[in-house]
């Protein structure tokens, strides 16, 4: 977010003075065209001040992109090395969940009330795994009670997505979000194909 705050800083006047100079010489320069006469101190007049702006043009813009490609000092190195360290840990069932269910389960898999329930402590994530991974499989709709409450939304069927992405995003839930289940292999995906 930072880097988009500070091009825009940069962009905006630099914009703007690319849209002044042209309005401020191009007439100028049609006029004489025009008449086919040229006074040379005039001109270099024009061109000294169009030198000047374009400097400060160039530091206008060069300061805000320095920041927003991270120079600006230590603290984006030691965030690049945590970066780093967080994508080797990740389960690589939690990209699949970002990428296919947190925009109807939610980051914390709470789900949205009353249309996508909660994955976190789920019966059904922490039960059979065969009756899970044909929900995936198949999709779902029509109503549905979770924990005591009444849900009615539609799950689209992941049957396009490889067994194996299947297996890591229902084996990052079966041992997250308050669950705990055996593990789901992309075999057992296979045989219920």
């Amino acid at each position: 977010m930072e880097r988009f705050f500070f091009l825009a800083l940069g962009l905006v006047p630099g914009v703007s003075l690319v849209i002044y100079l042209f309005y401020k010489m191009a007439p100028g320069l049609m006029i004489r065209e025009s008449r086919k006469q040229f006074d040379m101190e005039e001109t270099l007049q024009q061109l000294q001040n169009s030198i000047f702006l374009m400097i400060v043009f160039v530091a206008l813009i060069s300061f805000p992109l320095l920041m927003s490609c991270g120079l600006s000092g230590n603290k984006n190195e030691s965030n690049k090395s945590l970066k780093t360290v967080e994508l080797i840990d990740k389960h690589p069932g939690e990209i699949m969940y970002k990428r296919h269910c947190l925009a109807c389960h939610q980051r914390d898999a709470s789900g949205i009330p009353g249309m996508y329930p909660p994955l976190a402590n789920n019966k059904v994530i922490s039960g059979d795994k065969v009756e899970l991974i044909g929900i995936v499989l198949n999709g779902m709709s029509g109503e549905i009670e979770v924990n005591g409450e009444v849900y009615n939304g539609i799950m689209a069927s992941y049957r396009n997505l490889p067994d194996k992405e299947i297996a890591d995003v229902l084996n990052y839930l079966r041992s997250g979000f308050g669950n705990s289940a055996d593990s789901v292999t992309p075999e057992d995906v296979k045989g219920l194909r």
